[in-house]
Protein backbone atom coordinates (compact mmCIF):
# COMPACT_ATOMS: atom_id res chain seq x y z
CA UNK A 1 0.00 0.00 0.00
CA UNK A 2 1.25 3.84 -0.56
CA UNK A 3 1.22 5.10 2.33
CA UNK A 4 2.19 2.34 4.57
CA UNK A 5 4.33 0.23 2.30
CA UNK A 6 7.32 0.71 4.56
CA UNK A 7 5.86 -0.30 7.50
CA UNK A 8 2.91 -2.42 7.24
CA UNK A 9 1.74 -5.09 4.10
CA UNK A 10 -1.65 -5.71 2.65
CA UNK A 11 -2.13 -9.04 4.51
CA UNK A 12 -1.37 -7.46 8.08
CA UNK A 13 -3.53 -4.22 7.06
CA UNK A 14 -6.50 -6.85 6.02
CA UNK A 15 -6.51 -8.36 9.64
CA UNK A 16 -6.25 -4.48 11.37
CA UNK A 17 -9.27 -3.45 8.72
CA UNK A 18 -11.19 -6.72 10.12
CA UNK A 19 -10.31 -6.00 14.12
CA UNK A 20 -11.57 -2.60 13.04
CA UNK A 21 -14.44 -3.51 11.60
CA UNK A 22 -15.57 -5.61 14.86
CA UNK A 23 -15.17 -3.10 17.39
CA UNK A 24 -16.55 -0.49 15.47
CA UNK A 25 -20.20 -2.46 13.89
CA UNK A 26 -21.99 -4.90 15.23
CA UNK A 27 -21.92 -8.46 13.99
CA UNK A 28 -25.32 -9.65 14.30
CA UNK A 29 -26.42 -9.00 11.14
CA UNK A 30 -23.33 -11.63 9.80
CA UNK A 31 -24.43 -15.46 9.58
CA UNK A 32 -23.97 -17.91 12.25
CA UNK A 33 -24.04 -14.75 14.89
CA UNK A 34 -27.73 -16.40 16.58
CA UNK A 35 -26.32 -19.70 16.39
CA UNK A 36 -22.78 -19.22 18.10
CA UNK A 37 -24.76 -17.51 20.42
CA UNK A 38 -27.21 -20.53 21.29
CA UNK A 39 -24.14 -22.43 21.83
CA UNK A 40 -22.44 -19.92 23.88
CA UNK A 41 -25.62 -19.71 26.27
CA UNK A 42 -25.88 -23.53 26.74
CA UNK A 43 -24.80 -25.53 29.72
CA UNK A 44 -23.46 -27.83 31.51
CA UNK A 45 -23.65 -31.37 30.21
CA UNK A 46 -25.83 -29.46 26.54
CA UNK A 47 -22.34 -28.08 26.29
CA UNK A 48 -19.94 -30.81 27.38
CA UNK A 49 -21.85 -33.33 25.26
CA UNK A 50 -22.33 -31.36 21.83
CA UNK A 51 -20.82 -32.10 18.81
CA UNK A 52 -18.33 -29.45 19.72
CA UNK A 53 -14.57 -29.55 19.75
CA UNK A 54 -13.58 -29.93 23.51
CA UNK A 55 -11.10 -27.13 23.75
CA UNK A 56 -13.11 -24.54 22.03
CA UNK A 57 -15.65 -25.84 24.53
CA UNK A 58 -13.25 -24.91 27.33
CA UNK A 59 -12.85 -21.47 25.90
CA UNK A 60 -16.19 -20.83 26.27
CA UNK A 61 -16.84 -22.17 29.69
CA UNK A 62 -13.74 -20.56 30.67
CA UNK A 63 -15.36 -17.07 29.49
CA UNK A 64 -18.65 -17.77 30.70
CA UNK A 65 -17.22 -18.10 33.84
CA UNK A 66 -15.80 -14.33 33.88
CA UNK A 67 -19.22 -13.85 33.64
CA UNK A 68 -18.27 -12.02 30.15
CA UNK A 69 -21.13 -11.39 27.47
CA UNK A 70 -21.27 -13.38 23.97
CA UNK A 71 -19.88 -10.21 22.44
CA UNK A 72 -16.60 -10.03 24.43
CA UNK A 73 -16.22 -13.66 23.76
CA UNK A 74 -16.79 -13.53 19.84
CA UNK A 75 -13.61 -10.31 20.16
CA UNK A 76 -11.71 -12.24 21.81
CA UNK A 77 -11.98 -15.13 19.40
CA UNK A 78 -11.41 -12.04 16.58
CA UNK A 79 -8.33 -11.01 18.67
CA UNK A 80 -6.54 -13.93 18.75
CA UNK A 81 -7.10 -15.37 15.55
CA UNK A 82 -5.66 -12.18 13.96
CA UNK A 83 -2.77 -11.85 16.27
CA UNK A 84 -1.63 -15.75 15.44
CA UNK A 85 -2.03 -14.82 11.65
CA UNK A 86 0.06 -11.93 11.95
CA UNK A 87 2.84 -13.83 13.32
CA UNK A 88 3.89 -14.76 9.88
CA UNK A 89 1.66 -12.45 7.50
CA UNK A 90 4.06 -9.74 9.23
CA UNK A 91 7.16 -11.28 7.50
CA UNK A 92 5.41 -11.40 4.36
CA UNK A 93 8.35 -9.64 1.52
CA UNK A 94 5.41 -8.25 -1.43
CA UNK A 95 6.48 -6.47 -4.53
CA UNK A 96 7.00 -2.35 -4.10
CA UNK A 97 5.82 -1.86 -7.76
CA UNK A 98 2.83 -3.86 -7.88
CA UNK A 99 0.46 -1.11 -6.14
CA UNK A 100 -2.60 -2.18 -7.70
CA UNK A 101 -2.31 -5.79 -6.80
CA UNK A 102 -1.86 -4.91 -3.21
CA UNK A 103 -4.54 -2.91 -3.12
CA UNK A 104 -6.93 -6.09 -4.27
CA UNK A 105 -4.83 -8.31 -1.99
CA UNK A 106 -6.15 -6.39 0.61
CA UNK A 107 -9.53 -6.31 -0.50
CA UNK A 108 -9.94 -10.29 -1.11
CA UNK A 109 -7.40 -10.71 2.19
CA UNK A 110 -10.24 -8.40 4.07
CA UNK A 111 -13.35 -10.23 3.06
CA UNK A 112 -12.14 -13.94 3.60
CA UNK A 113 -10.81 -12.79 7.18
CA UNK A 114 -13.97 -11.73 8.23
CA UNK A 115 -15.62 -14.77 6.76
CA UNK A 116 -13.35 -16.98 8.96
CA UNK A 117 -12.81 -14.76 11.99
CA UNK A 118 -16.34 -13.33 12.08
CA UNK A 119 -18.77 -15.74 10.88
CA UNK A 120 -16.85 -19.40 10.75
CA UNK A 121 -15.36 -18.71 14.34
CA UNK A 122 -14.41 -22.22 14.94
CA UNK A 123 -12.76 -23.00 11.64
CA UNK A 124 -11.13 -19.35 11.50
CA UNK A 125 -10.16 -20.20 15.20
CA UNK A 126 -8.54 -23.64 14.49
CA UNK A 127 -7.03 -22.53 11.49
CA UNK A 128 -4.80 -19.26 12.16
CA UNK A 129 -3.42 -22.05 15.56
CA UNK A 130 -3.04 -24.57 12.63
CA UNK A 131 -0.75 -22.04 10.27
CA UNK A 132 0.91 -20.68 13.03
CA UNK A 133 2.25 -23.89 13.69
CA UNK A 134 3.32 -25.05 10.69
CA UNK A 135 5.30 -22.20 10.16
CA UNK A 136 6.98 -22.21 13.33
CA UNK A 137 7.60 -26.31 12.26
CA UNK A 138 9.07 -24.87 9.28
CA UNK A 139 12.15 -23.48 11.04
CA UNK A 140 15.28 -26.22 11.67
CA UNK A 141 15.67 -26.12 15.29
CA UNK A 142 14.37 -28.86 17.28
CA UNK A 143 12.45 -26.68 19.88
CA UNK A 144 10.97 -24.71 17.22
CA UNK A 145 9.63 -28.32 16.25
CA UNK A 146 8.33 -29.34 19.69
CA UNK A 147 6.34 -25.93 20.49
CA UNK A 148 4.49 -26.19 16.83
CA UNK A 149 3.80 -29.75 17.51
CA UNK A 150 2.25 -28.37 21.28
CA UNK A 151 0.28 -26.18 18.84
CA UNK A 152 -1.05 -28.31 16.20
CA UNK A 153 -2.20 -31.13 18.10
CA UNK A 154 -4.72 -29.28 19.82
CA UNK A 155 -6.39 -27.79 16.63
CA UNK A 156 -8.04 -31.30 16.27
CA UNK A 157 -9.64 -30.61 19.15
CA UNK A 158 -10.77 -26.89 17.48
CA UNK A 159 -12.44 -27.84 14.98
CA UNK A 160 -11.64 -31.68 14.30
CA UNK A 161 -13.05 -31.65 10.26
CA UNK A 162 -11.20 -28.04 9.64
CA UNK A 163 -8.00 -29.52 11.13
CA UNK A 164 -8.39 -32.87 8.76
CA UNK A 165 -9.09 -30.52 5.84
CA UNK A 166 -5.76 -28.79 6.43
CA UNK A 167 -3.81 -31.85 6.95
CA UNK A 168 -4.40 -33.23 3.61
CA UNK A 169 -3.81 -29.58 2.02
CA UNK A 170 -0.80 -28.79 3.93
CA UNK A 171 0.93 -31.41 5.59
CA UNK A 172 0.95 -33.75 3.47
CA UNK A 173 2.34 -31.89 0.44
CA UNK A 174 4.98 -30.55 2.39
CA UNK A 175 5.68 -34.61 3.95
CA UNK A 176 6.04 -35.48 0.26
CA UNK A 177 8.23 -32.17 -0.02
CA UNK A 178 10.51 -33.15 2.81
CA UNK A 179 10.39 -36.93 1.16
CA UNK A 180 11.99 -35.52 -1.83
CA UNK A 181 14.73 -33.49 -0.15
CA UNK A 182 15.96 -36.47 2.33
CA UNK A 183 15.67 -38.66 -0.99
CA UNK A 184 18.10 -36.45 -3.23
CA UNK A 185 20.47 -36.01 -0.19
CA UNK A 186 20.81 -39.97 0.51
CA UNK A 187 20.77 -41.05 -3.14
CA UNK A 188 23.24 -39.05 -5.18
CA UNK A 189 20.95 -35.65 -5.65
CA UNK A 190 18.03 -38.05 -7.99
CA UNK A 191 15.22 -36.25 -6.64
CA UNK A 192 11.58 -37.87 -7.03
CA UNK A 193 10.08 -37.41 -10.63
CA UNK A 194 7.21 -34.65 -9.64
CA UNK A 195 4.43 -37.30 -12.06
CA UNK A 196 5.11 -39.51 -9.07
CA UNK A 197 4.05 -36.69 -6.38
CA UNK A 198 1.62 -35.46 -8.63
CA UNK A 199 -0.23 -39.23 -8.93
CA UNK A 200 0.49 -39.39 -5.21
CA UNK A 201 -1.76 -36.18 -3.78
CA UNK A 202 -4.25 -36.98 -6.79
CA UNK A 203 -4.70 -40.05 -4.74
CA UNK A 204 -5.15 -38.35 -1.51
CA UNK A 205 -7.40 -36.37 -2.98
CA UNK A 206 -9.96 -39.28 -4.10
CA UNK A 207 -9.87 -40.27 -0.71
CA UNK A 208 -10.69 -37.24 0.49
CA UNK A 209 -13.05 -36.93 -1.50
CA UNK A 210 -14.92 -40.04 -1.02
CA UNK A 211 -14.59 -39.39 2.57
CA UNK A 212 -16.92 -36.68 2.13
CA UNK A 213 -19.53 -38.08 0.04
CA UNK A 214 -21.71 -38.88 3.05
CA UNK A 215 -20.24 -36.43 4.95
CA UNK A 216 -23.95 -34.24 4.97
CA UNK A 217 -25.51 -37.61 6.84
CA UNK A 218 -22.83 -37.41 10.27
CA UNK A 219 -23.52 -33.64 10.07
CA UNK A 220 -26.68 -33.28 9.42
CA UNK A 221 -29.11 -32.83 6.70
CA UNK A 222 -29.24 -29.21 6.12
CA UNK A 223 -25.57 -30.16 4.74
CA UNK A 224 -27.58 -31.65 1.64
CA UNK A 225 -26.87 -29.71 -1.83
CA UNK A 226 -25.60 -30.08 -5.22
CA UNK A 227 -21.65 -28.37 -5.47
CA UNK A 228 -21.62 -24.98 -6.69
CA UNK A 229 -20.49 -24.08 -10.16
CA UNK A 230 -18.72 -21.04 -9.16
CA UNK A 231 -16.87 -22.79 -6.33
CA UNK A 232 -14.91 -24.89 -9.09
CA UNK A 233 -14.31 -21.95 -10.98
CA UNK A 234 -12.87 -20.08 -8.30
CA UNK A 235 -10.50 -22.43 -7.00
CA UNK A 236 -9.30 -23.32 -11.11
CA UNK A 237 -8.75 -19.94 -12.65
CA UNK A 238 -5.69 -18.84 -10.57
CA UNK A 239 -4.39 -21.37 -9.70
CA UNK A 240 -4.11 -23.53 -13.29
CA UNK A 241 -2.58 -19.93 -14.83
CA UNK A 242 -0.01 -20.44 -12.43
CA UNK A 243 1.05 -24.11 -12.18
CA UNK A 244 0.96 -23.79 -15.89
CA UNK A 245 4.02 -21.02 -15.76
CA UNK A 246 5.72 -23.63 -13.76
CA UNK A 247 5.37 -26.33 -16.17
CA UNK A 248 6.80 -24.09 -18.91
CA UNK A 249 9.70 -22.92 -16.41
CA UNK A 250 12.93 -24.50 -17.25
CA UNK A 251 14.31 -23.50 -13.94
CA UNK A 252 10.79 -25.23 -12.01
CA UNK A 253 12.47 -26.28 -8.27
CA UNK A 254 9.42 -28.54 -6.09
CA UNK A 255 9.46 -26.31 -2.85
CA UNK A 256 6.12 -24.39 -1.44
CA UNK A 257 4.72 -24.75 -5.03
CA UNK A 258 3.41 -28.35 -4.17
CA UNK A 259 0.74 -26.38 -1.72
CA UNK A 260 0.05 -25.06 -5.46
CA UNK A 261 -0.06 -28.32 -7.32
CA UNK A 262 -1.76 -29.98 -4.62
CA UNK A 263 -4.48 -26.96 -5.12
CA UNK A 264 -5.06 -27.92 -8.84
CA UNK A 265 -5.13 -31.56 -8.34
CA UNK A 266 -8.01 -30.73 -6.00
CA UNK A 267 -9.45 -28.65 -8.72
CA UNK A 268 -9.43 -31.37 -11.25
CA UNK A 269 -10.57 -33.80 -8.81
CA UNK A 270 -13.40 -31.82 -7.52
CA UNK A 271 -14.63 -31.30 -11.23
CA UNK A 272 -14.47 -35.00 -11.85
CA UNK A 273 -16.64 -35.79 -8.94
CA UNK A 274 -18.84 -32.85 -10.46
CA UNK A 275 -19.48 -34.29 -13.54
CA UNK A 276 -19.67 -37.77 -12.53
CA UNK A 277 -22.66 -36.67 -10.35
CA UNK A 278 -20.70 -37.63 -6.54
CA UNK A 279 -21.60 -34.43 -5.41
CA UNK A 280 -25.08 -34.11 -5.54
CA UNK A 281 -25.78 -35.01 -2.09
CA UNK A 282 -22.09 -33.52 -0.66
CA UNK A 283 -21.88 -30.26 -2.37
CA UNK A 284 -22.23 -28.05 0.67
CA UNK A 285 -19.75 -30.35 2.26
CA UNK A 286 -17.16 -30.46 -0.60
CA UNK A 287 -18.32 -26.25 -0.13
CA UNK A 288 -16.74 -25.93 3.26
CA UNK A 289 -13.44 -28.19 2.51
CA UNK A 290 -12.66 -25.73 -0.29
CA UNK A 291 -13.32 -22.55 1.32
CA UNK A 292 -10.31 -23.50 3.44
CA UNK A 293 -7.79 -23.03 0.68
CA UNK A 294 -7.98 -19.36 0.74
CA UNK A 295 -6.38 -18.98 3.81
CA UNK A 296 -3.59 -21.83 2.68
CA UNK A 297 -2.79 -19.14 -0.11
CA UNK A 298 -2.70 -16.54 2.14
CA UNK A 299 -0.18 -18.63 3.88
CA UNK A 300 1.72 -19.26 0.69
CA UNK A 301 2.12 -15.80 -0.18
CA UNK A 302 3.87 -15.61 3.30
CA UNK A 303 6.31 -18.21 2.91
CA UNK A 304 7.18 -18.30 -0.73
CA UNK A 305 9.20 -15.61 -2.43
CA UNK A 306 7.04 -15.24 -5.40
CA UNK A 307 7.94 -12.90 -8.66
CA UNK A 308 5.77 -10.37 -10.17
CA UNK A 309 3.48 -13.52 -12.00
CA UNK A 310 3.18 -15.71 -9.40
CA UNK A 311 1.97 -12.99 -7.35
CA UNK A 312 -0.23 -11.38 -9.58
CA UNK A 313 -2.03 -14.84 -10.19
CA UNK A 314 -2.40 -16.24 -6.64
CA UNK A 315 -4.11 -12.25 -6.00
CA UNK A 316 -6.42 -13.38 -8.48
CA UNK A 317 -7.33 -16.36 -7.04
CA UNK A 318 -7.90 -14.96 -3.79
CA UNK A 319 -9.95 -12.17 -5.72
CA UNK A 320 -12.36 -14.61 -6.95
CA UNK A 321 -12.42 -16.62 -3.80
CA UNK A 322 -13.51 -13.48 -1.98
CA UNK A 323 -15.98 -12.80 -4.45
CA UNK A 324 -17.57 -16.16 -3.23
CA UNK A 325 -17.11 -15.33 0.46
CA UNK A 326 -18.52 -12.11 -0.12
CA UNK A 327 -22.14 -13.71 -1.65
CA UNK A 328 -21.86 -16.41 1.51
CA UNK A 329 -21.86 -12.99 3.89
CA UNK A 330 -24.55 -10.60 2.55
CA UNK A 331 -26.39 -14.04 1.91
CA UNK A 332 -27.19 -13.40 -2.07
Amino acid sequence: MLILKKEINALSLSLLFVLLINFIYSSDYLPDYEAYMNIYNQTGEMLTNSNIGPIFVLFIKTVSYLELPYSVFRSLIIIISTCMMMVFIGKWKYHNDLVVFDYVLFISASIIFIEFFMVRLRAGFCIAFFLVAIYIFLKKSLSAKLIALSILIPCFFIHKETAISLTFFLIIPLCLLWINKRFSIYYENKKINLEFIIIILFMIIIILNYAVYNYYSIRGAHLYSNLNPLRILAINVGCILLITSYIFNKKFQLNYNILIINYCIMSAVVLMVSILGYAASSGEAISRILGVYPMILIFYISVQNLNKLEFRLIVLSLFINSILSLKSLIGA
